[in-house]
């Protein structure tokens, strides 16, 4: 794999803010995800079932924000960029497919989906401009 430097894969500061059509597309899978909680919540209206689409609500929420950030953060145009976008969005949509029984069958299933936003999370905030300037003005590395 070629040694790719952080400004390959930072958004052009100086650049107009696009929106691609793979981040569009992106954005269905998370409607996907919003269809099956309702589905979810019809299938247990009750307080549980309520609970329950409440939280797996919060983790979708979390997950297309995280994305949004990393979108925004980095050049959606860069080849390794839009690879971690298909990656994610697979990831996404195993966990939209697992929402209806996230608390039963499939929850072993949607754990392993939203467990790997949150380790791609840690990578890139680590890699992220801002987060290099934080760390070396507190003289961490």
């Amino acid at each position: 794999m070629p040694n790719l430097s952080r400004d390959e894969l930072v958004r052009d500061a100086d650049s107009e803010p696009r929106t691609t059509t793979l981040e569009l597309f992106y954005d269905l899978v998370f409607v996907f995800a919003i269809t099956q909680i309702s589905h979810l919540l019809l299938d247990k209206l009750t307080w549980q079932g309520a609970g329950q689409a409440a939280l797996i609500l919060l983790v979708v929420w979390w997950s297309w924000n995280y994305t949004t950030w990393v979108t925004n953060e980095l050049d959606p145009e860069s080849v390794l960029v839009r690879l971690l976008l298909i990656v994610l969005m697979l990831a996404s949509m195993l966990m939209a497919i697992a929402i209806p029984d996230a608390f039963g069958e499939r929850a072993l299933m949607f754990a392993g989906c939203t467990s790997r936003f949150r380790s791609g999370a840690i990578c890139s905030s680590r890699s992220s401009p801002q987060t290099a300037a934080r760390s070396s003005a507190s003289g961490r590395p």
